[in-house]
C-alpha cells in the first residue's frame, strides 16, 4: 500500500459528504438514461397492446410480444439506473484506461483532470498497460492515486509479459480495496481478430481462486470494504453434469465458499 501521498487530497471534494441532487454531468447522464427508458417503455407497451402499429413480418427470431416484453424490461432498468444517477446514488466510476494510456506525465495530467470532473464521486482506476506497475514505478503510481483520492483496481489476468497485461500488484490506495478477475486465457488475450468475449473466456480452477483467499483476508483487515468482481464472461461445460455453466457466477460462488472455509479454519 502506498504510504506517502504526493499531493494533498483535500483539493478534491469530500466524496463522503452528501452531494447535491440533480447537479453536474452525472445528473445529466441520469436524465438522458431516464429519457431513453421512457421511450423504450412507450415502444414496449405499444408493441404489446397495439400490434397494428407495427409490421411483425420484419422481426428477427422472435414475435412482437417478445420484443415488446424485452423493451419494457430494458426500460425499467434504464429508468431505475437513471433515477439512481440523478439522485447521486452512484457507488463509483470505474476508469478502465486502455492499453495506449501508458506511464507518462500527460497520463498523470489526464487522471487529475478526470478526477476533477468527477467532483465528489468515487473514482476507481484500472490500468491496462504494465508500464504503470513495473517494480521501479509502482510505488509512484500508487502514491499518485492516493493523492487524488482514487481507488487502485487490482487485476488478475494472464500471467504473461505482454505490455497490454497489467501485472498483479496487491495494494490499496484508500478506504476500499477492489479486485477484478479477467481470467487467465493467455491463448486468446492477444489473438488477432479475436473478440472481447474470447479474451475473457476462462473458468478459474479452485486452486487459482484459492491464491486470492489470504490476500483478500489481509486486505479486509485494513480496508472498510473489499470488492471482488469477476469479468470472465463466457460459458464452460460442467464436468459433473455435462451442461453449460456461466463462468463468473460459478467462480464467484466458489470464492465465497473458499473465503468462508478460511474463516472457519482460523
Amino acid at each position: 500500500m502506498a504510504k506517502q501521498a504526493t499531493r494533498a487530497p483535500d483539493r478534491y471534494a469530500n466524496r463522503n459528504a452528501p452531494p447535491p441532487i440533480g447537479h453536474g454531468w452525472v445528473a445529466f447522464a441520469g436524465c438522458y438514461l431516464m429519457l431513453a427508458g421512457l421511450l423504450n417503455l412507450i415502444w414496449g407497451v405499444t408493441a404489446l397492446s397495439k400490434k397494428d402499429y407495427f409490421h411483425e413480418s420484419g422481426l428477427l427470431w422472435a414475435s412482437l410480444d417478445t420484443w415488446g416484453g424485452l423493451a419494457v424490461i430494458v426500460a425499467v432498468v434504464q429508468l431505475v439506473a437513471g433515477g439512481l444517477l440523478f439522485a447521486r446514488k452512484l457507488g463509483g466510476v470505474l476508469m478502465q484506461l486502455p492499453q495506449y494510456v501508458v506511464f507518462k506525465p500527460s497520463s498523470f495530467a489526464y487522471l487529475e483532470w478526470a478526477r476533477e470532473q468527477l467532483s465528489d464521486h468515487h473514482m476507481l482506476v484500472e490500468f491496462r498497460h504494465r508500464s504503470w506497475l513495473e517494480p521501479e514505478v509502482a510505488a509512484k503510481t500508487l502514491s499518485f492515486l492516493e493523492s487524488i483520492d482514487a481507488t487502485y483496481v487490482m487485476v488478475d489476468a494472464p500471467r504473461t509479459d505482454a505490455r497490454n497485461v497489467a501485472p498483479t500488484v496487491i495494494a490499496q490506495t484508500g478506504d476500499e480495496a477492489y479486485l477484478r478477475l479477467h481470467g487467465r486465457n493467455a491463448a486468446t488475450w492477444n489473438r488477432r481478430g479475436g473478440s472481447a468475449s474470447e479474451r475473457f473466456d476462462y473458468l478459474y480452477s479452485d486452486d487459482e481462486l484459492r491464491e486470492w483467499v489470504e490476500p483478500l483476508r489481509e486486505l479486509e483487515q485494513r480496508a472498510e470494504t473489499v470488492w471482488v468482481m469477476f469479468n470472465n464472461n463466457g460459458r464452460s461445460v460442467d464436468t459433473v453434469t455435462g451442461g453449460e455453466i456461466a463462468q463468473a457466477p460459478v467462480n464467484a460462488l466458489t470464492m465465497q465458499e473458499l473465503l468462508a472455509q478460511h474463516t472457519a479454519a482460523r
